[in-house]
């Protein structure tokens, strides 16, 4: 977890690190969402950056269309998150069991 100040304005800096992962450069615009209590920042497009993209693709093997909508439902799900690092754990063994039987 990041952990940045708020100022007396009600602002904080966003941490590179952060925008990298997003996909998001400075002076690009970034969308907040409320969900469940918790404020997740996203790209205002809703998607990925091409890289994080292109790694989703090849992890799950699904088209960009798929994986935009399993994002829009998983955002929408009232159900309390699942880590991320479960998520990735997963999302990794599948991809080393497909890399094993050849596909």
């Amino acid at each position: 977890m990041i952990v940045k100040s708020i100022n007396g304005d009600g602002q904080t800096t966003i941490p590179e690190e952060v925008l990298r992962e997003l996909g998001v450069s400075p002076g690009e615009e970034i969308g907040f969402d409320i969900i469940g209590g918790r404020v997740v920042l996203t790209r205002p497009d809703g998607g990925f950056g091409d890289e994080q993209q292109d790694d989703l693709e090849r992890l799950t093997g699904l088209d960009r269309a798929t994986l935009q909508a399993m994002v829009e439902e998983a955002l929408a799900d009232p159900r309390p998150s699942i880590p991320a690092e479960q998520v990735f754990a997963e999302l990794g063994a599948r991809h080393q069991e497909r890399n094993l039987r050849g596909g």
